[in-house]
């Protein structure tokens, strides 16, 4: 058995949701495709366009929440809208020497104050230091419960999930031990 890149083993991949929303984008073009109703659009994703825009030596940025270094704008699925960790699609913004298997590879950081060995070291930490506290943030485990389910509704209302996913979203919400 091959041995994983040390990608793999230094920083744990990314763990979106991005197949709930995937079926819900092919729910939705199905929908156009037969009803001729074409979807709504997403809110965009805000970005630092390099000027001159096709200027190769610079790469577009993401503009970032200073509090949880999320991307702002886009589609907020609940896993933003509520977040738990850091979300990071591109782990090449975090060290530019990443080899690519590892930077399209994402990266994923729960706020557990700090306890993680990646915690604080440049080029390997996607989270802010100190990371975010999830009591201070949501309060208790229903108020953490609570907010997931009105992302997820909302979420379910602009057909970026599935009205089963989204019961799926707030099923594991209760679950969790947050916070």
């Amino acid at each position: 058995m091959p041995r994983p890149p040390a990608c793999f083993l230094s920083v744990p991949p990314l763990t979106l949701i991005h197949g709930q929303a995937a079926r819900a984008a092919l729910n939705v073009l199905n929908d156009w495709a037969t009803d001729e109703e074409a979807p709504r659009s997403a809110p965009r994703l805000s970005l630092v366009v390099p000027d001159p825009p096709d200027s190769s030596d610079r790469l577009v940025a993401f503009n970032r929440d200073p509090a949880t270094h999320l991307v702002i704008g886009g589609i907020r699925l609940p896993a933003v809208v509520v977040p738990t960790a850091t979300l990071n699609g591109n782990r090449s913004d975090l060290d530019p020497n990443t080899p690519l298997p590892c930077a399209l590879m994402g990266s994923f950081d729960p706020w557990n104050h700090d306890s993680d060995p990646w915690d604080g070291q440049a080029g390997r930490d996607p989270s802010p230091t100190p990371e975010p506290d999830l009591q201070l943030l949501y309060g208790t485990h229903t108020g953490y419960v609570l907010r997931v389910g009105v992302a997820a509704a909302g979420s379910a209302a602009g057909r970026f999930l599935r009205p089963a996913d989204a019961l799926a979203v707030v099923g594991a919400a209760q679950k969790a031990s947050l916070p």
